[in-house]
C-alpha cells in the first residue's frame, strides 16, 4: 500500500519536466569507434497536487486543523541534479566529419531540491508551512534514493577538427 502512494506522490511531481544533458567523451583509440563519456544532467519535474490527504498519509501526519477533508491544491516543484556515466561507439561518415552514435550508460541523482506550496489561503499556516516541509523532505528522499536509471543514448553530430 505504501509504495502505491509513494509511487503517486512522485507521479503528481512528474505531471510536467525539462531536462538538459551536457556530456563530454574521449574516444581513447582513435581508429575505433569506442567512446567513454561522462555528464551532468539537470531534471526539473513540476505539477500540482489537489493530494493533501496523499501527502499527509504517506508523510504520516495529520492535516493541519481545519483542512481536513478539504480539497486544497498544492504546486509541487523539484530539481534534481544527476551525473551519468555511458559506453558507446561512434560511426564516422564522409572525411570523418558526420558522426552517428548510440551508447549504453546509467544515471543517478547525486541531490534534489523540491518545493511544496499550497495555492490557497491556510487556515492554519504554520501546521500547512510544517506538513509542507515534512512533505518536501520526504519527496526529496525519494527521489535521492529512487531515481537511478539506465540511459539509452542516440546521437548524430559533425567534427569540426
Amino acid at each position: 500500500m505504501v509504495l502505491r502512494l509513494e509511487a503517486e506522490l512522485i507521479g503528481i511531481a512528474l505531471q510536467s519536466s525539462f531536462v538538459w544533458r551536457t556530456h563530454v567523451g574521449w574516444r581513447p583509440f582513435t581508429r575505433h569507434g569506442f567512446v567513454v563519456m561522462a555528464g551532468y544532467g539537470l531534471v526539473t519535474l513540476g505539477g500540482g497536487a489537489s493530494a493533501e490527504a496523499l501527502i499527509a498519509g504517506i508523510t504520516g501526519r495529520s492535516l493541519p486543523p481545519g483542512n481536513a477533508g478539504a480539497n486544497y491544491t498544492y504546486a509541487v516543484r523539484s530539481t534534481l541534479h544527476m551525473v551519468d556515466v555511458e559506453l558507446g561507439w561512434e560511426w564516422l561518415f564522409l572525411r570523418d566529419r558526420p558522426v552517428v552514435g548510440a551508447a549504453l550508460g546509467f544515471a543517478g541523482t547525486l541531490t534534489s531540491r523540491t518545493t511544496i506550496t499550497p495555492q490557497y489561503t491556510p487556515r492554519a499556516p504554520q501546521a500547512t508551512a510544517s506538513l509542507s516541509a515534512y512533505g518536501q523532505e520526504y519527496l526529496d528522499d525519494l527521489l535521492r534514493s529512487y531515481v537511478f536509471t539506465p540511459v539509452l543514448s542516440v546521437s548524430v553530430g559533425y567534427r569540426f577538427f
